[in-house]
């Protein structure tokens, strides 16, 4: 008999093939087939699961890299803003600047400046 391949593959028709327990078992050539496509079905299911790993490894980096928090401001006039203020902190008696800033979508900067206008009118303490 003339060895063809891994599964040993002999020229009579048929594979010798090794079970779990060390014994050889002869399966048919009609079965070696079979044998070949589910050894390429579970190579390539075993591949892809890695490379489904490796894409949620880079995809969980990606995550802790970017910033948490991004905000897309809005553009309004300073006036506009400060009456947005104004209306949130009736609602909202106390809140943090990056509260304000978060909730309404401003400018950190210019929420600051509003925040120190109405201190200094004596409107919020």
């Amino acid at each position: 008999m003339e060895k063809y391949s891994n599964l040993s593959m002999y020229k009579d028709g048929g594979v010798l093939y090794e079970t779990k327990v060390g014994f050889d078992t002869f399966i048919p050539e009609t079965s070696v087939q079979d044998i070949r496509t589910t050894d390429t079905r579970e190579l390539a299911i075993i591949e892809n699961r890695e490379k489904i790993s490796a894409l949620e490894r880079e995809i969980e980096k990606l995550k802790k890299a970017t910033s948490p928090n991004v905000i897309i401001l809005k553009e309004v006039t300073y006036e506009e803003a400060k009456s947005m203020v104004e209306d949130y902190l009736k609602t909202n008696k106390t809140a943090y600047i990056s509260e304000i800033v978060e909730d309404l979508r401003l400018d950190l900067e210019l929420v600051h400046q509003i925040i120190e206008e109405l201190k200094t009118e004596n409107k919020i303490t």
